[in-house]
């Protein structure tokens, strides 16, 4: 396992630090948005660094691809409903996998 570096949590930070501040005067649908945004960009680096495991018991690639798609909703008219439902589902997911491991 590579190690993570001090940059790249910079980075990671950085990122989200900015995505708060922009919320302050953005549209209410920016907040999922910018989460799941950084969600992906924390799962890419923590993939980069040897964290993940590709053939690993959770197979994170669908959750990722999920989560974009719903990124991309979020930005839609009228999207809260259709959003909070995939998000629900993809939250259920989760906690499948988070039991296997109990």
């Amino acid at each position: 396992m590579s190690e993570l570096s001090q940059k790249e949590v910079l980075k990671l930070i950085s990122h989200m630090t900015s995505s708060a501040r922009g919320l302050i005067y953005e549209p209410k649908s920016y907040g999922p948005f910018r989460l799941i945004d950084s969600i992906i960009k924390l799962y890419q680096t923590l993939e980069e660094a040897d964290v993940i495991k590709e053939n690993g018991e959770t197979d994170f690639d669908e959750i990722i691809s999920e989560l974009e798609a719903v990124k991309r909703d979020c930005l839609e008219e009228d999207c809260q409903e259709d959003c909070a439902e995939k998000l629900d589902a993809i939250i259920n997911k989760l906690v499948v996998e988070l039991n296997k491991e109990i």
